[in-house]
């Protein structure tokens, strides 16, 4: 575990595993793994992290896994077809949502046809919350106001430019009136994948670690309320479990997720410390615990961005580095320094003294 990571996480993660019964996913910002199939992942899921996955197996085999999440301080997602037809919901799985459908804008299904079946699923079991997935961000609006939660997974590896996930998520929130938005974050390749309507495989690859990193934050920078990868590595249905470089990359992006749940989880977003400029740095920042939590993105392949002096001096740390400098972390030219393409930079404050002790500042964004 990198020396950055330690110095957040270790307080955060120690709490994480005293929580056996987390708060359910539209209270917190959940991490989790989508198409678990097998009861034995549900434990590598946890080591690594994550508190929540989406199962894609049979009635049994997600009660089994169930009670293995609950083992863990985990919850779950799942069809609900087979349990409603075996009559009353169950009380007793660690569900935080029924997975209604899996992108009916690309199979064309009418907003009133899925508003039906959400419909039937919500009268069948009106405490847990339904949601969806859609391939894009501008088919919300054909399906604005259904379901509690919206999914999007939006996968731009190779044929979008990566920083596209951001566009996505900005169109999706258009219309999602309120409702929490998770994204899923591309961590498998098209090699190989059926396509529908008889159309040809398309050629693809896996995104490497730099952007899934940046798909991760990107999201979050973005406004996603919750962050799922998934578990497939292609059409022939292989686990990522089962790719060691690929299942460390997004074991490592789950710790890091993890380390900054709480802050995710809590939203308390606060003005940026410098004024960013149209085509330059994206960011967002957050305060937490008397601290600010600043993440600057690069979304452009082929350009490097001016990051702004005062942001790296003493009163910012980075986390998740192996440097305590930010400056050895950036490309220096002319005096100035500037964030690579594709990168990521994350920065903690020094204690913010005057709110600790009630001289409070501006008060934040929402």
């Amino acid at each position: 575990m990198l020396m950055r990571l330690a110095g957040i996480s270790l307080a955060v993660l120690l709490a994480a595993s005293c929580t056996r019964s987390p708060a359910p996913a539209l209270e917190r910002f959940p991490i989790g793994m989508f198409g678990v199939r097998q009861v034995a992942e549900v434990d590598a899921l946890a080591k690594e992290g994550f508190d929540t996955f989406m199962a894609e197996a049979g009635t049994e085999t997600v009660k089994a896994m169930a009670a293995r999440a609950r083992r863990h301080g985990m919850r779950l997602m799942a069809h609900p077809g087979a349990f409603r037809e075996a009559g009353a919901a169950p009380s007793d799985l660690p569900i935080d949502a029924w997975y209604a459908y899996d992108e009916p804008d690309i199979v064309g299904l009418s907003s009133a046809a899925l508003a039906a079946e959400i419909a039937v699923v919500k009268s069948w079991d009106p405490r847990t919350p339904v949601t969806f997935v859609i391939g894009q961000g501008s088919p919300a609006k054909k399906y604005s106001g259904i379901g509690d939660a919206l999914m999007l997974d939006w996968y731009p590896v190779p044929h979008h430019p990566v920083g596209s996930v951001g566009d996505e998520i900005d169109k999706a929130y258009w219309y999602t009136g309120g409702r929490p938005l998770w994204f899923l974050v591309q961590s498998f390749d098209w090699r190989d994948w059926p396509q529908r309507d008889g159309k040809k495989p398309r050629v693809g690859r896996f995104p490497d670690h730099i952007e899934l990193r940046l798909m991760s934050y990107m999201a979050v920078v973005h406004g996603a309320k919750g962050l799922f990868y998934y578990t497939l590595k292609r059409g022939d249905g292989s686990s990522l479990l089962d790719w060691p470089e690929l299942w460390q990359a997004t074991a490592r992006m789950a710790r890091e997720m993890r380390a900054m749940q709480p802050i995710w989880s809590a939203n308390r977003r606060v003005p940026l410390p410098f004024q960013p400029q149209p085509g330059g740095i994206e960011a967002a920042c957050w305060r937490w615990h008397w601290r600010d939590y600043l993440v600057l993105v690069n979304r452009h392949a082929d350009k490097q961005l001016k990051v702004p002096a005062h942001l790296l001096d003493r009163s910012w740390r980075p986390l998740f580095e192996m440097r305590r400098d930010p400056k050895e972390l950036l490309k220096a030219a002319n005096g100035e320094h500037y964030l690579p393409p594709l990168r990521v930079l994350v920065l903690e404050s020094r204690i913010q003294w005057r709110e600790l002790i009630g001289l409070r500042r501006a008060p934040p964004s929402s």
